[in-house]
């Protein structure tokens, strides 16, 4: 069994307003290919260390992870499940893309 992992750290920084106050935002992404109990595709989000969301292919919906995150409404958390998809199927077609240009076969 043939098992690849990628993951993707993207780190950000946020300023608010005029303030000298520094945030960091980061996306964690862990894609895996080949059979495997674990889901294909997963998203964490972090703002300033702390996890505030989450999303999985197997879910397909991003979840707030903290309390006051969650009064954003649904239609935040729905975007970012489009958005997250979105990045799912990149994730697929790169996967097929890799496969092909390392000559490796699609079966188990």
């Amino acid at each position: 069994m043939k098992v690849f992992i990628l993951l993707i750290l993207e780190i950000g920084h946020l300023h608010v307003g005029i303030s000298a106050v520094t945030h960091s935002l980061k996306h964690l992404v862990t894609e895996i290919s080949g059979e495997t109990i674990f889901p294909e595709f997963t998203a964490v989000s972090l703002l300033d260390n702390c996890q505030v969301g989450y999303f999985d292919s197997i879910s397909k919906t991003a979840v707030p992870k903290t309390e006051w995150i969650q009064g954003n409404g649904l239609d935040f958390w729905d975007f970012h499940s489009e958005l997250s998809i979105v990045y799912y199927q990149l994730f697929k077609r790169r996967i097929k893309g890799w496969n092909y240009l390392f000559n490796q076969s699609m079966s188990t």
